[in-house]
């Protein structure tokens, strides 16, 4: 291009990708952190030649989805953990397979804390990209880390969310390591990385909202297997195995201000009677299109969208960001 595109609809389609002659449709513009200057970064839909998406893509799904319910108003918040390795495979800061000791997430000093700079770095430029952060915060494993995107409304916290992963990618380059998504980054461990999604709609967030977020409970219990399909790869069985705050993978449960629960209800939403609800089932190598789409489907009392049928939550072996 010639000019900065002060809008996405300026920014062409660039067709001809790949062995398979794809197409890469813009769907979102972002500032560009590295280059910086009028530079940009797009977000683009893959299709295939005959318009469809290609494999790996659920995007245009979660955006039906969203269309249907807008007049709800759907917010989310998605919470993305990640550890940080070398290219040895080990754990940033360890120096051995055994974890160094680890206390609260909240911790400081160099034998304690191995990548703040990386999680500021990247935190500070997606802040410049444009993407809504909502936040960034050490975990208790070390080298592991979390960063919120959000509260977005819509199909907004799929592309920030996918944005953001991609500039933590782009941002450990230049510190020689890699982020790991994988929901037990550590083999044996009691560790792991979860991708919670913080979840309203416009009837949850007003007053008497919370009567709303119990009758969506209700209906994220009846259909716990369909969403746990679509929740992560294999390792999140592993992941929700009780231990710790993690829930049960094969059963559903939810409780108020308990993260050991499937599904929480922050302390303070009871309290004030409006809110939202903290889905703690997905793992941090979930598609958050998918994650979305499943919530709405299941929560918003939509004809069309909520009910047993199988192309409703249908999951599939590329839906998982591990093996795009």
């Amino acid at each position: 291009m010639q000019n900065e595109p002060e809008s996405l609809e300026e920014v062409p389609v660039w067709r001809g990708v790949h062995s398979r002659e794809l197409s890469l449709v813009p769907v979102a513009i972002f500032r560009d952190p590295f280059i910086r200057g009028p530079h940009k970064m797009v977000l683009c839909d893959a299709r295939n030649r005959d318009g469809t998406p290609a494999t790996g893509s659920r995007r245009e799904e979660c955006l039906r989805v969203m269309e249907a319910v807008k007049d709800q108003k759907p917010w989310f918040g998605f919470e993305q953990e990640f550890v940080l390795k070398t290219l040895e495979g080990l754990p940033f800061g360890w120096s051995s397979a055994t974890a160094p000791p680890a206390g609260a997430s909240a911790q400081v000093g160099l034998e304690r804390v191995f990548g703040r700079d990386i999680s500021l770095s990247h935190y500070n430029a997606c802040v410049y990209a444009g993407i809504k952060m909502a936040g960034a915060a050490g975990e208790a494993m070390p080298a592991q880390w979390e960063f919120q995107v959000g509260p977005s409304e819509g199909i907004a916290l799929g592309d920030h969310a996918w944005m953001a992963r991609y500039i933590l990618l782009r941002v450990c380059e230049d510190f020689g390591l890699v982020p790991i998504f994988s929901a037990k980054p550590v083999e044996g461990s009691r560790w792991a990385n979860g991708g919670h999604m913080n979840f309203s709609t416009e009837s949850m967030r007003e007053e008497g909202g919370l009567r709303c977020i119990h009758e969506a409970i209700e209906r994220l219990s009846q259909r716990h297997t369909q969403h746990m399909a679509l929740y992560g790869g294999p390792e999140n069985q592993q992941r929700l195995n009780t231990i710790g705050i993690n829930s049960d993978f094969n059963t559903f449960s939810w409780a108020t201000a308990n993260r050991k629960s499937s599904v929480r209800v922050p302390g303070h939403v009871s309290q004030r009677g409006q809110g939202y609800l903290e889905d703690r089932r997905p793992a941090a190598d979930c598609d958050p299109y998918l994650v979305c789409k499943a919530l709405v489907q299941t929560c918003c009392p939509v004809p069309g969208l909520y009910g047993p049928g199988p192309d409703l939550l249908q999951p599939r072996s590329q839906d998982l960001i591990s093996s795009v």
